[in-house]
């Protein structure tokens, strides 16, 4: 093909510019330091270590995602499973997620 052809030639396309809203297209959300800890050590499965930071919507189910994951890898285990969740170093909110079969 020559040089400069449609076929290899750059596209160009051109856009309007979209408007930014601001605060109106997302709620407020807050950022969490969080881990998944069983017989209190950072739990870690198939190499995936369960420690990192979270963003969680406020609101009465805030912390319900880290629950349910919680629950998922206590399930996996067998065993009891805590999830905490921090910020600037202070435990903002923790709780103890058991398999079905736990006494």
């Amino acid at each position: 093909m020559r040089r400069g052809t449609a076929a290899t030639a750059p596209h160009r396309v051109r856009r309007r510019p979209v408007p930014i809203r601001v605060g109106a297209m997302r709620p407020t959300t807050h950022e969490y330091d969080t881990e998944l800890l069983h017989d209190g050590d950072v739990v870690s499965l198939g190499g995936m270590v369960y420690r990192g930071r979270t963003v969680l919507s406020p609101g009465p189910e805030m912390f319900v995602p880290l629950e349910r994951w919680a629950q998922s890898v206590a399930d996996q285990i067998g065993g009891p499973v805590s999830w905490r969740a921090s910020s600037d170093g202070e435990v903002v909110r923790e709780g103890t997620m058991y398999p079905p079969d736990a006494p």
